[in-house]
């Protein structure tokens, strides 16, 4: 066929124009490849005829300064601005492509075993257990916010561990996971696993295993803080009144669709009247009222992003204080169990 189509923001300077070659997909890739490393795409515009006029035009350039602010290196950026070279002679062909040093280095780098776990993300492992029912929610709507530059040591680690290769960690597997990073058998690594298994699926997948080697105090986690509270904002007022935040806790930001899973369960508290309905009771124990009694600081009856971000920030801290203590206890508790006399 000589007819040209395609969607716009992945189209080639080329089919602009009215032609087209293999190199088309070549540019599409560029497009992906930018769209990934960055979250934009690198040419967007309000319609069609400024679409064509900023991919043809010469001088018009992606913002490649977009990639650097990410975190990726010079090698990945050549790789990105060979792939949406406007001149079709000088981009290159799928099969040129592929011999790309930056590429052959990020594929060896994916096939080699793990480097392990950095210090966060092994104390983000050990306090797991000790997270309260909303800082595992708001953990795990940040897992989908990540750009592959945060999330590629996780990856490689997960496929380190992941022997069988079905993306998920079964029991023996999250075993090994939680000996490596210095979780010893026994109630809490017990504990960790039954907490790590969000969807209580009996496996580990992916997204829960990020989620669960997340430090939300840390720079590049903090900032996304934000999405995580447009999640729970379900009416984008802006603020998060008491249904809300009852729903994303109890039944998450969209209960009908299929695949959604209740979290909660129904029950009715010491000292309710006969034939009073049930409070919704989280994983953690407490009630979606207290979560709010806690949220609100100003006591508005709404709460805001500040309050939001505070509470998740306290209350990460608190849970590293927790174990804190619980090691202190522990360590306290073997000293006395020594036979006196002895070193």
């Amino acid at each position: 066929s000589t007819r040209v189509g395609g969607t716009p923001p992945y189209m080639s300077p080329e089919m602009f124009k009215g032609t087209f070659t293999e190199k088309c997909d070549v540019w599409s890739l560029g497009v992906v490849v930018f769209e990934m490393l960055s979250g934009e795409l690198p040419y967007k515009a309000d319609n069609i005829l400024m679409q064509a006029n900023m991919v043809c035009c010469p001088r018009r350039q992606p913002a490649w300064d977009k990639l650097t602010r990410h975190g990726w290196s010079l090698g990945v950026r050549w790789f990105c601005q060979q792939l949406l070279s406007k001149d079709e002679v000088v981009r290159p062909s799928a099969m040129l492509a592929l011999r790309d040093t930056w590429l052959a280095k990020a594929a060896e780098q994916h096939q080699a075993p793990g480097g392990g776990l950095d210090e966060a993300a092994r104390s983000a492992l050990h306090r797991q257990h000790l997270q309260s029912h909303l800082l595992k929610m708001a953990t795990a709507a940040l897992v989908s916010q990540l750009s592959l530059s945060q999330m590629h040591h996780l990856n490689c680690e997960f496929k380190h561990y992941d022997a069988s290769g079905d993306g998920r960690l079964g029991l023996k597997e999250v075993r090994q996971l939680l000996v490596d990073v210095g979780v010893g058998a026994g109630e809490d690594a017990d504990l960790v696993m039954q907490s790590l298994d969000g969807d209580g699926s009996g496996t580990v997948e992916y997204s829960e295993f990020v989620a669960g080697c997340l430090d939300l105090a840390s720079a590049g986690i903090r900032e996304q803080l934000g999405t995580v509270f447009a999640v729970f904002d379900l009416d984008g007022s802006g603020s998060l009144s008491l249904a809300e935040i009852r729903q994303v806790l109890a039944e998450g930001p969209s209960p009908t669709t299929p695949n959604s899973r209740r979290v909660s369960e129904v029950v009715l508290l010491p000292g309710a009247p006969l034939g009073s309905a049930g409070t919704v009771l989280l994983p953690d124990g407490k009630t979606a009222e207290q979560v709010m009694h806690e949220l609100d600081i100003d006591g508005s009856g709404r709460v805001t992003l500040s309050e939001f971000e505070a509470y998740l920030l306290s209350e990460h801290e608190r849970a590293g204080q927790d174990l804190l203590h619980r090691r202190k206890v522990r360590q306290g508790a073997a000293q006395q169990s020594k036979p006196s006399g002895s070193h």
